[in-house]
């Protein structure tokens, strides 16, 4: 179970595996209600982004990272700054999960930190593929909109309001998630990575995120399970919560896999730890 910008800053003490002593009460509950889950968590360092992956107790997970740094020990329990990721190796599958940094509205400063998060994701994927055959997941909050019928919104009016000055090059200009970089970039990481997308292999094309504050009446599709080639045709179901957003902006979205899907991949090796190659 994924939970993915939980908006909850690290200890005092830096420590980002660990909540801020008053979210203590939080974690306490959260325990309560997954007894059988060991829970891994990446906090940021403001009450701001953050990412939580619970995993069943009797489930074997060899390797948990934080962050998509060169893949030497001293980096091994080093956390992404804004606790933006979680990367779990099982021993038939990689599971990633991300809160992708949001690229803004005519903010250069934002717009090349995204740059530079699509990069290294492009890169890691890429170079996993290379030498693995271990089948992966990248899930989250991937902040993009990947088809037209993703996004409700009038473009136009939200440009003529946004970029009377624009900051930003012309690629950036547009709504966040729907710009032309933005789109480029993710079909790269669609092409390079070999993924598809579980939504559109169930033909679901519901919207997961709403607007708020100055973004109310805005629907998106902001959340995703892409999955490598190799899990493509094994019944794999994407389903989205039809019961509201529970307080959220976002909803929920679940994928299931057929029960013995992981036998094909049994033996198949491969260990982040041990990948050299130039990851940032």
């Amino acid at each position: 179970i994924s939970f993915v910008e939980v908006k909850v800053p690290c200890h005092a003490d830096g420590d980002r595996s660990r909540p801020a002593e008053r979210y203590g009460q939080l974690m306490s509950k959260l325990n309560q209600c997954l007894p059988n889950f060991k829970l891994y968590c990446s906090f940021s360092s403001v009450a701001y982004g953050g990412n939580i992956l619970a995993v069943r107790d009797d489930v074997t997970v060899p390797m948990v990272r934080y962050n998509l740094l060169p893949p030497a020990e001293e980096y091994e329990h080093k956390h992404n700054e804004d606790g933006r990721l979680i990367i779990a190796e099982f021993p038939e599958l990689l599971y990633v999960q991300a809160y992708v940094p949001h690229v803004g509205v005519n903010d250069r400063a934002k717009v090349i930190r995204r740059r530079a998060w699509d990069k290294t994701v492009h890169e890691f994927f890429y170079n996993w593929r290379r030498v693995s055959n271990k089948p992966y997941i990248y899930q989250g909050d991937l902040n993009i909109v990947h088809k037209e019928e993703d996004l409700r919104v009038d473009k136009y009016k939200f440009i003529a309001k946004h970029f009377v000055t624009p900051v930003v090059d012309s690629c950036d200009v547009g709504y966040p998630g729907d710009t032309s970089r933005e789109k480029i970039a993710f079909t790269n990481l669609m092409v390079d990575g070999r993924f598809v997308d579980a939504a559109l292999l169930n033909n679901v094309h519901s919207m997961t995120w709403r607007g708020q504050g100055s973004y109310t009446n805005i629907l998106a599709r902001l959340d995703y399970f892409l999955l490598s080639e190799s899990l493509q045709d094994l019944d794999c179901v994407q389903l989205c919560s039809t019961d509201g957003y529970y307080g959220s902006d976002h909803k929920a979205i679940t994928l299931e896999l057929k029960h013995d899907w992981h036998l094909r991949f049994r033996g198949v090796e491969a260990n982040v730890l041990v990948m050299n190659v130039p990851l940032r």
